[in-house]
């Protein structure tokens, strides 16, 4: 399904808010690489998918109305084994037993990436000046730090390494204290995409990619959040 086919769903649905499995089929589908993850409803189904991709893992909660995850007990990392899984599976099933008027749309197994720099990549579409792009330090620094850089797309590869070059935590990328240099060749590229994105997509009110995890090769989105107009 298309960006188009799961916005009309969500629409049909009664929600303005795509559940993380939903954000990222849309981010997929403009070539922006995501840690690879599948949807399931049963214990059994995501046992299977760990094998598949190898541990560890993450198990999340899949809920339009969960925004986050982590504080309701939605969200189990570093999983290790087939017993973590089906532990982490107990846990969160009786967390949300907790919680009223929530749908649950399942449950995201998705591979474990660690070691890197977490970002965050972002657009909004403002009534006055269109759309525009941001990226800073992302997980949960992006609202300690408050270190953004902002855009209005199109962005070159060219843009996005000045709006990297921009934030104060540049240097971490460029291998603070022994880190190895991030991969800022894939990481601009994300935010050239996310613009892409922007400009397509104006049923899309805002996005943001949080965290994307930057490797020395490489990086991968992990979570994403998009809320529609209207």
């Amino acid at each position: 399904m298309g960006p188009k086919g799961i916005f009309r769903k969500a629409r049909k649905e009664k929600r303005n808010v795509l559940t993380v499995s939903e954000a990222l089929e849309v981010i997929k589908k403009y070539e922006i690489p995501v840690a690879e993850y599948k949807l399931v409803k049963k214990v059994e189904d995501a046992i299977e998918f760990a094998n598949k991709i190898g541990y560890p893992v993450v198990l999340k909660v899949v809920s339009p109305q969960l925004i986050h995850k982590i504080d309701v007990g939605g969200v189990f990392l570093d999983i290790e084994s087939k017993s973590e899984l089906q532990e982490a599976f107990r846990q969160a099933e009786n967390n949300l037993r907790k919680i009223p008027n929530v749908s649950i749309h399942g449950f995201l197994v998705q591979k474990m990436i660690s070691d890197g720099v977490e970002m965050i990549i972002g657009g909004k579409h403002d009534q006055q000046f269109g759309p525009f792009i941001l990226t800073g330090m992302g997980g949960v620094l992006v609202e300690v730090y408050e270190d953004l850089s902002i855009r209005f797309p199109p962005i070159t590869k060219e843009d996005a390494l000045e709006m990297l070059k921009e934030l104060k935590g540049y240097k971490i990328l460029k291998g603070y204290r022994g880190r190895p240099l991030a991969d800022l060749d894939e990481l601009s590229g994300i935010i050239v995409k996310l613009g892409e994105l922007m400009l397509k997509e104006k049923a899309i009110r805002e996005i943001d990619v949080n965290p994307v995890i930057v490797l020395h090769k490489g990086a991968s989105a992990v979570d994403a959040r998009i809320v529609l107009e209207g």
